[in-house]
């Protein structure tokens, strides 16, 4: 998508409680549309019918996220840290100096 669309595409959904309806593919175009604008890093899935509408979701629309490359399959570890490739500190004093909050 070129960069005039992805910003106005971005400038018009901040903020908005967006509906989706169609089948697993439009829902999917459109996840993928937001993913590639980066107009979403992750999303909040809040279907019209529990549990049924959950159930489709994961049914049909995760398959073809996960076909498109757009969902994962499994995680890369344990911890935040490890699912974005970051280092272990050595210790806590290490973590302050790099600038990570250790505590609560």
């Amino acid at each position: 998508m070129a960069f005039r669309s992805c910003r106005h595409f971005r400038n018009s959904r901040i903020g908005a409680n967006v509906e989706l309806i169609g089948t697993a593919a439009d829902i999917a175009d459109t996840m993928q549309e937001w993913f590639e604008c980066e107009g979403a890093d992750g999303y909040n899935v809040m279907p019209a019918n529990m549990p049924t509408g959950l159930h489709d979701f994961i049914e049909h629309v995760v398959p073809e996220l996960r076909r498109r490359g757009l969902f994962r399959l499994a995680y890369a570890g344990k911890t935040l840290r490890d699912h974005r490739g970051l280092a272990t500190p050595a210790d806590a004093a290490a973590a302050q100096a790099e600038g990570v909050a250790t505590g609560y």
